[in-house]
């Protein structure tokens, strides 16, 4: 015998066309649903059909995701004159980031690197001076949102040449460099 198990939408429309929508839906109503649809058959007994045929029946399976919500953008100066982009995201289901530099993809499409909590997030170095103008894009199957940061300005280039001023084991930052006038 097998055993089934209803569920009741009380907020669905249908149109005319076959298509059924369903509202209000929630993570917990994620799952496989059978459909099936009979005929209808003239032969009444009081208030109720008894019978008609089947003429379509087929299995969906329905996932419900969280919407993304509006990414973070960190951006990090290196000594180099370089900058770590982070783009993360604290809500939503299976988030696809991109992160463009100054009109350019660095990267595209892609799912979280690391995972922080229940934040996901990605990043890249930049490498080449800036100034940069970043866009961090968080996407899933229901919603997408984005954060821009512009004219983004790390300090320049560093420089850094270890001397053996205190002891040969320690290093110290003379900021001069063999070779400098």
């Amino acid at each position: 015998m097998k055993r089934y198990n209803f569920t009741t939408f009380t907020n669905y429309n249908t149109s005319m066309d076959g298509h059924l929508t369903l509202k209000a839906v929630t993570r917990n109503n994620s799952g496989v649903y059978t459909v099936t649809v009979n005929d209808v058959k003239e032969n009444t007994i009081g208030d109720k059909n008894i019978g008609g045929n089947r003429i379509f029946q087929k299995n969906y399976t329905l996932q419900v995701q969280e919407p993304v919500s509006e990414p973070l953008l960190d951006v990090s100066c290196l000594l180099d004159g370089g900058a770590n982009i982070v783009c993360r995201t604290d809500v939503g289901d299976d988030p696809r980031f991109s992160i463009m530099v100054n009109g350019r993809f660095w990267l595209e499409n892609s799912t979280s690197s690391r995972t922080v909590g229940d934040a996901n997030e990605v990043s890249v170095t930049a490498a080449s001076p800036g100034p940069w103008d970043i866009t961090c894009s968080v996407r899933n199957r229901v919603s997408e949102s984005e954060t821009n940061k512009a004219e983004v300005i790390c300090p320049g280039e560093y420089r850094s040449c270890w001397g053996s001023v205190i002891a040969s084991t320690v290093g110290v930052d003379t900021g001069i460099c063999p070779g400098d006038p």
